[in-house]
């Protein structure tokens, strides 16, 4: 009885051309629809071949024919909205005076039709601190867009989504990114809600439990390579404890791994114990922090590594549990300093009436250990190290690796009036600010020696000519 295109067409061999449904207006209480011929829409017959006419007649097997409406103005399809509508329409035929032929249009419509898949959502174990996400696709299997919204239920989730609103085309499949991020241990479960508009909700089911510790230490502490470190040389490194979670902590931190309740000889440290931490035991509510001090020292040339472990207690049960094992290792040695020679000699011959300058000499000092190190030179008067022009006693000097240093010394012979011939013994002494051994010696020595008398040359000549 409808034609399917825009040109004319015989009906009971005379001309007629396409009725347009001009104004479609839903009623969301009853879900019907009233006809009115204003606005720019048509109707369409649903063909027989199409995979819609198929679904729509096994749930109707009453009805024969089913239709949807188009917009002329955007041709954005759109079906009708209704259970069982019908509407009676005449026709006045060419050469009538009387609308001689009915027509009565049923309609039967439907919503978006959308599929989710999976429907439920299980993350199983999942740590604590670490987003996890996964995904959720939305397809949309009708002819039409689909509004959606997305919501979860629980207003304080563990869950995130994105997005939460958003339109999906026919034949579609958009994804749905759900991240959850847990700060407590347990089992965490939610709802998420796919509200499709004109349709109906679809639900999702979020279950997840918790592992793990809410506590985080920075920088991380878990597994600590301090690399070379002197001996002797006192290290204290900084960490932050922060309790993340919303859970009180009692944190105890011990070299014993398997810790009785109220053990007080499991919290100390032995006196041998190169790696041990300060303070050993505190509390952290929701949110706070404390400063962790690792303090390191070693009196001997080795590779050491330790395990110190923390355990909690935590919304103050008794029962302590283990939280972090940490495994810290350094290497000690010894620094090494060479001199480019054993010692620093001077001699001086001088006659009694003879004046001397400031002498001058020099040595090359050079760091042979993997590490830098901070020296300072020393020498004792009437000795004196030359710096830019100047005369120090004594000379901080900062050494990388493998780096060489020119040691200039000088000695001032006025430091006496006399004249008299004499050995005078120094040292040159390097210490180290990192360890507190003296880590070189260098010999200073010098040797003066004073001619008191002088010879008469003309008695000599003489005594020759007698000769």
């Amino acid at each position: 009885m409808w034609c399917k295109s825009d040109k004319e067409r015989s009906v009971y061999g005379e001309c007629v051309k396409i009725l347009k449904i001009r104004t479609v207006i839903t009623d969301e209480s009853c879900n019907r629809l009233c006809f009115l011929l204003k606005t720019d829409f048509k109707l369409h017959l649903l063909t027989k071949f199409c995979p819609k006419f198929t679904a729509l007649q096994s749930s109707l097997p009453h009805l024969s024919e089913f239709y949807y409406l188009t917009n002329t103005q955007n041709s954005k399809k759109n079906l009708i909205f209704s259970h069982d509508i019908s509407q009676h329409y005449c026709f006045l035929i060419m050469g009538n005076s009387r609308p001689s032929v009915s027509c009565c249009i049923i309609c039967v419509g439907e919503g978006p039709v959308i599929s989710v898949v999976p429907l439920d959502l299980p993350w199983n174990e999942t740590l604590l601190l670490k987003p996890s996400v996964k995904e959720i696709k939305v397809i949309n299997d009708g002819p039409i867009p689909a509004a959606i919204e997305v919501t979860l239920i629980k207003t304080k989730s563990p869950w995130s989504i994105s997005p939460t609103c958003f339109i999906i085309n026919p034949d579609e499949t958009k994804l749905i990114e759900v991240v959850i991020y847990l700060t407590d241990t347990g089992n965490y479960s939610d709802t998420m809600e796919i509200k499709v508009t004109n349709s109906r909700t679809i639900t999702v089911n979020l279950t997840a439990i918790g592992i793990g510790t809410s506590i985080t230490v920075e920088p991380p502490i878990s597994t600590v390579d301090l690399g070379l470190l002197y001996i002797s040389q006192k290290i204290v490194k900084e960490f932050v404890v922060e309790n993340k979670g919303t859970r009180h902590h009692q944190l105890v931190w011990s070299p014993v791994a398997d810790m009785k309740d109220n053990a007080k000889s499991a919290v100390e440290f032995p006196k041998h114990s190169v790696f041990c931490v300060e303070p050993c035991k505190f509390d952290l509510a929701a949110k706070e922090q404390e400063i962790l001090l690792l303090k390191v020292e070693c009196s001997e040339i080795c590779r050491k590594t330790e395990k110190i472990y923390c355990h909690a207690v935590i919304n103050y049960k008794e029962k302590k549990q283990s939280l972090l094992v940490c495994e810290i290792t350094a290497t000690f040695i010894e620094p090494v300093l060479k001199f480019s020679k054993e010692n620093v000699a001077f001699r001086v011959d001088m006659g009694p009436d003879d004046t001397l300058d400031i002498l001058r000499d020099s040595v090359i000092l050079s760091n042979v250990t993997d590490l830098p190190i901070t020296i300072t030179l020393q020498v004792e008067y009437p000795f004196y190290l030359s710096v830019d022009n100047r005369r120090l006693s004594d000379h901080l000097v900062y050494l990388e690796k493998s780096s060489l240093l020119e040691v200039f010394i000088l000695f001032d012979p006025a430091f006496k009036d006399d004249k008299y011939c004499r050995t005078i013994k120094s040292s040159l002494i390097v210490t180290s600010k990192e360890t507190p051994f003296k880590v070189a010696i260098s010999d200073i020595v010098i040797k003066i020696d004073v001619t008191k008398h002088t010879l008469d040359k003309t008695v000599f000549w003489l005594e020759d000519h007698d000769i």
